[in-house]
């Protein structure tokens, strides 16, 4: 029968049309399932092998510039040279864990690296000017153990051995001695540029008022002796004096450990603000991200459960 034909025909041609649609629609469907995982594949690693490794090491560099923060201040104050190179040991292997912590932010390594080398710097300077201050603090002790004995002896010489000289210029002159060894003494512990200088100016006056009084007391071979240990007595208390230049040096060292040790904690300051902003920058780039992955799967989601809904139609 010619029209039971036509009508199998029919029947033939919509089948394969149906197959061909619903092949075309799970190719499609396929399509966007297997684009939605190499989507979300992609910035999952991104994520791992960018951002997460970033975090971390930005959350390590904070560990180490409190560990700086703290360790620094020890430079100074350690009562003995072996605790204050322990802590320069410790300092130094915080910053190379920074430095190597730099290979995980790449965006930000030339800038980080500078900032640490700073701070190294500044620590490599305040350790030195710190070795260099108890040094010379032992100098100053050696010279102030020097001035008692010296001072007893000049007292002695003129109390029994100089009969150039009346009752009242050697009790003078035994006035001002007393007066300048006392402020030889105070050189030591003055604690300030300003202090320093008053107290040498002092003792500049009371030098030359008993070079004034001496003069003419020192006559023949036998005084020569006794007139150079004046003369090395009363350069304690000048410019020249070796008392001075030390203290003048220990206390420049003084001010320029604050400054190295403010410098240090400026830069870690720094520092630590910018991996804070970094820290900032990596989670937005991260939630971002995630965010968008998750628009693209629920935008695949809905477009294969169109496509199946069209399926079932």
């Amino acid at each position: 029968d010619p029209l039971w034909s036509r009508g199998l025909g029919d029947v033939y041609k919509r089948q394969l049309l149906a197959f061909v649609l619903i092949s075309s629609i799970s190719l499609l469907v396929s399509f966007l399932s297997t684009n939605t995982y190499l989507q979300l594949s992609e910035k999952l690693y991104l994520l791992k092998q960018q951002d997460i490794p970033g975090l971390d090491a930005a959350a390590r560099l904070n560990d180490k510039s409190r560990l700086i923060v703290t360790k620094a201040p020890l430079l100074v104050t350690a009562t003995s040279n072996v605790a204050r190179q322990q802590a320069m040991n410790e300092l130094e292997s915080a910053i190379e864990d920074m430095d190597s912590l730099m290979q995980n932010l790449a965006d930000y390594d030339r800038y980080f690296r500078e900032l640490i080398a700073q701070i190294h710097n500044s620590l490599v300077l305040l350790n030195q000017s710190v070795a260099r201050r108890k040094q010379i603090h032992q100098e100053l002790l050696l010279v102030s153990n020097q001035i008692s004995p010296r001072f007893d002896e000049l007292i002695t010489y003129l109390e029994t051995n100089n009969p150039n000289l009346s009752q009242t210029a050697q009790q003078s002159i035994v006035n001002q001695l007393y007066y300048f060894a006392g402020f030889v003494e105070k050189v030591k512990n003055d604690a300030t540029f300003h202090d320093l200088d008053n107290t040498i100016l002092r003792l500049e006056k009371a030098g030359m008022m008993i070079e004034s009084e001496l003069m003419g007391s020192f006559k023949g071979h036998k005084t020569a002796e006794k007139q150079r240990k004046f003369a090395e007595f009363l350069i304690l208390g000048t410019r020249q004096g070796q008392l001075f230049l030390l203290k003048n040096e220990q206390l420049d060292l003084q001010y320029q450990q604050s400054f190295l040790l403010q410098n240090s904690q400026n830069h870690i300051n720094q520092l630590a603000s910018q991996i804070n902003l970094y820290s900032d920058s990596t989670n937005s780039r991260i939630s971002t991200s995630l965010q968008r992955a998750i628009d693209s799967i629920n935008r695949s989601i809905k477009s294969i459960l169109l496509l199946l809904s069209l399926i079932h139609i």
